[in-house]
């Protein structure tokens, strides 16, 4: 989280904490929109459409996942679409929020860091 936190992204950092704080696979969490977060100051919950078996249910955030995926929708930029986590080009794919996971695995010196296996 230090190399994330140093970088000074707040979308990234919703990204890994996201991760961290509910076990999504990265299909989930690349799949998400907007309208599937819900956010009070107490509690909040995230809507996967479509998870393993094709299955949908209801994930219960933390505070801090809460907290980092607040303060990263005050700055997300509108562009028209729904999707939660936006890149450069448009919506962030499975293969950009691997490629997130791995650069700041790399960053922080973690060996065998994946979104699918964190480090021992």
């Amino acid at each position: 989280m230090r190399a994330v936190r140093k970088r000074e992204s707040k979308r990234d950092l919703a990204i890994i904490q996201t991760l961290l704080g509910t076990g999504l696979r990265i299909s989930e969490l690349a799949a998400l929109k907007v309208s599937d977060l819900e956010i009070s100051e107490r509690k909040g919950w995230l809507y996967v459409r479509k998870g393993k078996g094709s299955k949908a249910r209801d994930i219960p955030l933390d505070n801090k996942t809460r907290q980092t995926l607040s303060s990263y929708l005050e700055e997300r930029p509108e562009d028209g679409t729904e999707r939660l986590f936006l890149g450069q080009r448009g919506p962030l794919s499975e293969l950009g929020v691997n490629y997130l996971v791995t650069k700041y695995a790399y960053q922080a010196r973690l060996e065998d860091c994946t979104p699918h296996q964190p480090p021992a």
